[in-house]
């Protein structure tokens, strides 16, 4: 879901700005209709020549989201000042949701007043969250790092006692060649050859190797 409020002027982005942009995010959350959200969201801000804009992009695990409920409890929580409300389902790209606050080729086109008002205005603010059940299992899974990093475990085969817990997206940038699971599973065992036992015993007792000069017989 992407959440846009209009354009300001460069002067305008304060920080205090977009802690308020934040808190009427926060606000939404907590309204009766939304409160089964669960996800993530970062904060994201663009000028290309009209000012800044600062806008929101949330990641929500739901099937349903009543867009034009939330179009209008945005425009009231911005107090007029929200402008696109729009939803895209079936979202994959969850790196781009979280690559940068604003691109880089867009920076390096911005003048030296206007890098240093971003560089202040986004000084020491989080631009991502969790919200939902997702923020519980960040806690709780924060805590579990950080107790077993307090336990300063020992590993049992060369006694070092500094280790790197990678998530998921980092083991898979180390180990590019990481193969699907079916793949890492074990050949099957070999099958038992086995004799046909409705021949009888004796008869396969008696059964000989001869050489194929004994088959086959030159012909001359």
């Amino acid at each position: 879901m992407v959440l846009t409020v209009e354009n300001i002027p460069d002067h305008a982005l304060t920080r205090d700005y977009v802690v308020h942009l934040k808190d009427c995010f926060g606000q939404l959350r907590r309204l009766k209709f939304a409160r089964k959200w669960s996800g993530f969201y970062t904060v994201q801000i663009t000028n290309s020549g009209r000012g800044f804009h600062v806008h929101i992009h949330a990641l929500i695990g739901l099937p349903f989201v009543d867009i034009n409920q939330v179009r209008e409890e945005w425009m009231r929580l911005t107090k007029g000042a929200g402008r696109i409300v729009k939803l895209v389902t079936g979202h994959h790209d969850f790196g781009h949701l979280v690559r940068y606050v604003a691109k880089p080729s867009e920076i390096v086109s911005w003048t030296p007043a206007q890098v240093g008002g971003f560089a202040r205005a986004f000084e020491n603010v989080k631009t991502f969250s969790t919200f939902g059940s997702l923020w519980s299992l960040r806690t709780k899974y924060s805590a579990w790092l950080r107790e077993t990093r307090a336990e300063n475990r020992k590993c049992s085969c060369c006694g070092h006692r500094h280790f790197h817990f990678y998530t998921e997206a980092d083991f898979r940038s180390k180990n590019p060649m990481i193969r699907p699971d079916w793949m890492n599973l074990p050949p099957p065992p070999p099958t038992p050859c086995s004799i046909d036992s409705t021949l009888p015993y004796d008869i396969l007792r008696g059964l000989q190797l001869v050489p194929a000069s004994q088959v086959y017989p030159r012909i001359n």
